[in-house]
């Protein structure tokens, strides 16, 4: 059974990759190319990075219309 998050919840990578149905390491290089905003917990010597829920789903909106709108490019025009 899937988790439920709210809003709010800041998701690990692996959390963020489960949600996503990618592996953690494919979460972390979008990450690290800016394509989703994460946050760095503080207090840590290490870097401690989360993605908000709420940003995540809309990556994933993002990444769904731009695979609907791929599909249609190889329509033919009537």
């Amino acid at each position: 059974m899937p988790r439920t998050y709210h809003s709010h919840s800041l998701l690990t990578f692996a959390q963020a990759a489960e949600v996503l149905g990618l592996s953690r390491w494919t979460v972390r290089a979008i990450a690290d190319q800016g394509r989703i905003q994460t946050f760095v917990l503080p207090g840590d010597v290490k870097r401690i990075r989360r993605i908000k829920y709420a940003d995540l789903v809309g990556f994933q909106r993002q990444i769904e219309a731009s695979a609907c709108v791929g599909s249609r490019r190889g329509e033919v025009a009537r």
